[in-house]
């Protein structure tokens, strides 16, 4: 370092200083809105005149024109002077404010203050982690704890349904058995109830059959009687109308004795012939009678062998209508016991499929059980095994971060112990020119750790120890964020004003004119 009182300066600090002097800010007016507002503020004044002379004002004088461009270069000066004021009193008043931030009370207090939030920083991490792991470990134990009682309850549940199962499933193996030997007995009931029904419908159609020829039998028998008993009625009937029509001739002729003397020879012979007539009359009669009872016997004989012919077929179809009522009846019976049969069958088979389908359902419910208990045990295996991987898996990245954390610590080792030297080296050289410029102080500082230590009254005053890579980071932020004491110390070297091209060609027009 120089010992002139001058600092010398890089090509980048002088770039980046410039940089910050040119940069405008957004509460100061830049040049341009200086010379624009002045421009307007003379464009103002100069409309009346245009106004009230424009021919004048078309033909301005070079002496008007020079003194207004002087006055307006020296309004500009002064606007730029009064810029450049203020950003060197920012200048000065940034340079003070880190001057402060470099002195060793400040510097001390800051480290004390950032050492006091970042051990409270580290408590609260701590606590915080610790109660996270804690919450977790019990939610862990409670996940646990639920999962194994939710497990024991599914199994009971599952134990308790496979014994309800087992014993719905005998009671009902047991109800439908007994029903099976009911239907049976009622079938059996049934069947030998049809039989005696059958049997006495039988023998009450042979009774009735038998009612039945007794009964024509009968009719014809006294059928017959009343047809020889109507014959023998009308027999005597005409005898005894002949006989009357002969006795009233005969009362007739005693009647008319005296007259029928004279003609009684007539009489005689037209009763000769009568009698003739009537001996002819009667055996035609009687052949007629003959005849027509032979004739009524054929009528009759016919009538009967119609009537047993009607009968024999009455009885015939009622003989055929009795067998196919049986038939009938026995086929209903048979088809009454086929249909029984097909519907125990049927509900027999039913009752089969029933089981079968009831047994089928129990081993598939087994089966999944096997499967759920299977795959229970397959995730909880898969469970433990990514468990195992995992815990492996940290085990080797603390393993890891350990194995890391070491390196770093062996290498901030060593950079510490560099940076403590060239420290060292530095604080010597700054303590030198400080005691030359200053006549000397009484300032000490520790060999084990400088800049950490400082004498200020008769006793030392111990900062606290970067012992954290966080704080080391900090530190060295600081380090570089912040120039040494003795830069903002010394009072920068003046740089020329800046001002823009054109600035530069109206002062030098101003100044030939």
């Amino acid at each position: 370092m120089a010992l002139n009182g001058q600092i010398p300066l890089s090509t980048a600090d002088c770039e980046r200083l410039q940089s910050s002097l040119n940069q405008p800010k957004s509460k100061i007016n830049s040049r341009q809105d200086v010379v624009d507002r002045h421009a307007l503020h003379e464009f103002s004044r100069a409309e009346p005149k245009l106004n009230k002379d424009p021919l004048r004002e078309m033909q301005p004088s070079p002496k008007r024109k020079q003194q207004a461009q002087v006055d307006s270069f020296n309004t500009i000066s002064a606007e730029e002077a009064k810029i450049m004021k203020q950003e060197r009193q920012k200048m000065i008043d940034r340079a003070r404010f880190l001057a402060l931030q470099q002195d060793d009370r400040v510097r001390q207090f800051n480290r004390m203050l950032q050492t006091r939030y970042v051990l409270k920083e580290n408590e609260a991490l701590v606590k915080l982690h610790q109660k996270e792991k804690r919450i977790s470990q019990e939610q862990k134990r409670h996940y646990d704890d639920e999962m194994r009682s939710r497990q024991d309850e599914y199994v009971k549940q599952e134990k308790e349904k496979a014994r309800l199962k087992q014993l719905s499933n005998q009671a009902l193996a047991a109800y439908q058995a007994k029903q099976i030997r009911e239907n049976q007995m009622l079938r059996e009931k049934a069947m030998q109830k049809e039989k005696e029904e059958g049997e006495r419908i039988r023998r009450l159609g042979e009774s009735y059959a038998q009612e039945e020829l007794r009964n024509q039998a009968r009719q014809r028998l006294e059928s017959r009687k009343i047809y020889s008993k109507y014959r023998l009625e009308d027999a005597s009937s005409k005898k005894l109308q002949r006989e009357m029509e002969a006795s009233k001739l005969d009362l007739e002729e005693e009647k008319s004795q005296p007259k029928q003397n004279k003609q009684a020879e007539k009489f005689r012979n037209h009763q000769l012939l009568i009698e003739n007539v009537r001996e002819k009359l009667a055996v035609r009669l009687k052949e007629q009678a003959a005849a027509n009872a032979k004739k009524e016997e054929e009528i009759i004989s016919r009538a009967l062998a119609k009537q047993d012919a009607q009968v024999s077929k009455k009885q015939k179809e009622k003989e055929e209508k009795r067998a196919a009522m049986i038939k009938s009846i026995a086929a209903h019976r048979e088809r009454v016991i086929q249909e029984k049969k097909q519907k125990e069958q049927a509900k027999r088979k039913s009752n089969m499929d029933w089981l079968e389908a009831q047994k089928e359902a129990n081993k598939q419910f087994r089966q999944e059980r096997a499967q759920k208990a299977q795959k229970a045990r397959e995730t909880a295996m898969e469970c433990r095994e990514v468990n195992q991987n995992l815990i492996s898996q940290q085990r080797a990245c603390a393993e890891k971060l350990r194995r890391e954390e070491s390196e770093a610590e062996l290498r901030n080792a060593e950079r510490a112990a560099e940076r403590d030297k060239d420290m060292e080296q530095y604080i010597e050289r700054e303590l030198l020119l400080l005691a030359a410029n200053t006549e000397g102080h009484d300032l000490h500082v520790d060999c084990k750790e400088p800049s950490c230590s400082c004498k200020k009254t008769e006793e030392y005053i111990d900062l606290p120890k970067l012992a954290h890579d966080q704080m080391l980071c900090i530190k060295q932020y600081l380090d570089c964020e912040h120039p040494p004491l003795s830069m903002m110390t010394r009072n920068p070297p003046p740089l020329p004003p800046l001002v823009k091209k054109s600035t530069l060609q109206l002062h030098e027009v101003n100044l030939q004119s």
